[in-house]
């Protein structure tokens, strides 16, 4: 099930989750199981294992425990795909077949999709979401603050973020401090107050490249450079932009197939294929072969990686 079909799930808690998927909605999912489960003491009646201290027997012993205080204990696993073998696989699964019913296991990965979609258990997905439930989201994080925030507002903060539902929530937050007179939150209350993530901008200059818009490119790319480690990863973001397009273009999966062959959010990939309307794919495969070789002429040092990045924008906007 996804995030919104557990919100209107039955109170019944089942004995294994396997959350994944946008941290912020997964972080509100284990609350929500806390509640159902009837745990108030926390000290006594939640166990947290992470891959600083994760060892599987110690997480099998602490969810076959009893608890004292409250109708079940919680037992919480967050992001330990890097110290999982295929032993923990293995007693992971053998518990979640016949697990205690007086603890709940929830097993939390942030990845798109969870390494333990192997293990029985209620899997509950908090990617990809529609637009209009991000837009129910955000305005219960203005209604808190007893404000408003209109459609475009949220569109257009959905674009600044990336749709990343802790960053939204902190900006709303943010805007609402900004407004507390008035009380409703604009489209141009977050051009004002929020600042766009790097992909975004990067995106903006992509799309002035494509549209042959010179000074617009130049501009912008003056605006992103700056330190050799801000310009290192400036190119890199360039690069990962053009390559998505470029595989957006000529591949029949869907976004979702192609945002996990090349590891980004779904969202990356839908902006990637607007883009790349711009550009015919023999074009964008033009364009990827140039960023290898500018790479090479910044690596060896036959450019600098300032004059590389001018030297991209002039030939993607002048020559066919």
């Amino acid at each position: 099930m996804n995030y919104t079909q557990f919100l209107s799930s039955s109170n019944e808690v089942a004995p294994v989750y396997v959350v994944s998927g946008d941290s912020f909605l997964a972080e509100d999912v284990v609350k929500k199981i806390k509640i159902k489960s009837g745990i108030v003491d926390s000290t006594s009646s939640v166990s947290i294992f992470d891959a600083e201290n994760f060892q599987t027997r110690a997480v099998i012993n602490a969810c076959e425990q009893m608890s004292f205080f409250d109708d079940k204990r919680l037992v919480l696993v967050k992001n330990i795909s890097v110290v999982l073998s295929e032993a923990d696989k293995k007693l992971f699964s053998i518990y979640a077949k016949n697990p205690n019913p007086n603890c709940v296991l929830v097993v939390v990965d942030n990845s798109e999709k969870s390494v333990f979609d192997f293990l029985d258990g209620e899997k509950i997905s908090c990617s990809g979401l529609y637009d209009s439930d991000i837009e129910k989201l955000v305005k219960q994080f203005a209604y808190v603050y007893d404000t408003t925030i209109d459609s475009q507002a949220i569109k257009l903060l959905s674009e600044y973020t990336q749709k990343n539902l802790q960053f939204m929530k902190t900006e709303v937050e943010k805007l609402c401090a900004y407004k507390q007179q008035e009380k409703v939150i604009t489209a141009k209350d977050v051009e004002l107050m929020v600042a766009k993530q790097d992909d975004i901008v990067v995106y903006e200059l992509t799309t002035a490249l494509s549209q042959k818009q010179a000074d617009k490119s130049i501009r912008l790319l003056k605006k992103l450079m700056g330190t050799p480690d801000q310009n290192i990863k400036l190119f890199g973001l360039i690069v990962g932009n053009f390559r998505r397009m470029f595989f957006a273009s000529i591949s029949k999966q869907s976004d979702a197939e192609i945002a996990k062959a090349i590891g980004v959010k779904e969202f990356a990939i839908t902006k990637a294929k607007q883009q790349a309307k711009n550009f015919s794919p023999k074009k964008l495969k033009n364009i990827c072969e140039l960023l290898a070789d500018v790479d090479y002429y910044s690596k060896s040092g036959i450019m600098t990686l300032e004059n590389c990045l001018y030297y991209v924008c002039y030939k993607i906007l002048y020559q066919q």
